[in-house]
């Protein structure tokens, strides 16, 4: 019984357009999975669930 949707959306800044789109819709909360880099690489290379989860108003789930 719970109602899940996928989108896609495009913009130069990927978790801005991620979070942006999921206001935009009203969504209640968000589901994406994480490539499971080691410590050193987020840090060198940035986290977009990791900026996701900063940016967003609802919930976040990460599935690695």
């Amino acid at each position: 019984g719970v109602k899940v949707a996928t989108h896609a959306a495009v913009g130069n800044d990927v978790p801005e357009a991620i979070v942006a789109h999921v206001q935009g819709q009203g969504c209640d909360a968000i589901v994406m999975g994480t490539r499971g880099l080691g410590a050193l690489q987020t840090v060198l290379l940035g986290s977009t669930t990791l900026k996701v989860i900063h940016l967003a108003d609802v919930p976040v789930t990460v599935i690695k």
